[in-house]
């Protein structure tokens, strides 16, 4: 497999491997990041709009799925983190190089963006929301 050819990428590129790691984070949804804030308002949101007492509703159904598969990506998610950056460093990967500093710029400022808004999601919620109400609202026919 390519993963098991990659190993050991995190000593000779540790920024890499550390935005690697945080992007993979933020894929899966771990909290602090900014796409679980979207993933629990979506959850959330469709669990409490789709609640029938007697039965589960179509929504809860999604959900639980959605759930699981939430679970399976971050399995997936960390063995290749796990296979790329960790373990023994292959004889043809030694001469690698970091991520030069024009690229560093770039992905900091997703990582830092990525952050900012998964501890402060409400700051990017009240930017949208406006050009989101007329979607949001039902429409009432006179």
């Amino acid at each position: 497999m390519i993963f098991d050819e990659l190993g050991g990428l995190g000593k000779v590129m540790p920024f890499a491997g550390l935005a690697f790691g945080l992007g993979a984070f933020a894929a899966i949804g771990l909290p602090g990041f900014a796409n679980f804030a979207g993933e629990i308002m979506i959850f959330f949101g469709a669990f409490r709009n789709g609640w029938e007492m007697e039965r589960f509703h179509i929504f809860q159904v999604a959900t639980m799925l959605a759930l699981w598969g939430i679970v399976i990506s971050a399995v997936y998610m960390l063995r290749a983190y796990r296979k790329t950056f960790m373990g023994t460093l292959g004889k043809r990967w030694k001469e690698l190089v970091d991520l030069r500093p024009a690229l560093r710029v770039p992905v900091t400022l997703a990582v830092g963006a990525l952050l900012c808004y998964g501890f402060f999601p409400q700051s990017f919620v009240r930017m949208i929301a406006p050009a989101f109400r007329t979607y949001l609202t039902a429409n009432k026919q006179p």
